[in-house]
């Protein structure tokens, strides 16, 4: 079994690290955004719905609770959006090297901040 998956392992291996230096390469806060964005969008729901509108449930942990559901949110519309386009932009690995198809889209998923 190992032997059999080896090679696609190491592919998707190579294929996370890649994706993740090219889409950091040229930012001005590079792997910062990917902290900074769901902080920001945490403190301004909580601002909007805690201290202005009221919509807690009493729960004492609700911002803990807000901040795990944002984070999990994004990720998983980050990793479906991805997941769906990764066929589509690496169509010239797919067409030029021989290699299981589902690893472009896992490789995609686990890459998606």
């Amino acid at each position: 079994m190992k032997d059999r998956y080896h090679y696609s392992w190491v592919v998707l291996k190579e294929l996370v690290k890649t994706d993740f230096k090219l889409r950091y390469q040229g930012s001005f806060l590079g792997i910062a955004w990917s902290v900074i964005k769901p902080l920001m969008l945490f403190g301004i729901m909580y601002m909007v719905f805690v201290r202005f509108l009221h919509f807690t449930d009493g729960t004492p942990q609700y911002p803990v609770v807000l901040l795990m559901g944002n984070c999990l949110w994004q990720f998983f519309s980050e990793a479906t959006g991805s997941g769906l386009r990764s066929i589509v932009d690496r169509g010239d690995i797919l067409r030029k090297i021989h290699f299981p198809n589902y690893i472009i889209v896992v490789s995609a998923t686990c890459g998606a901040p």
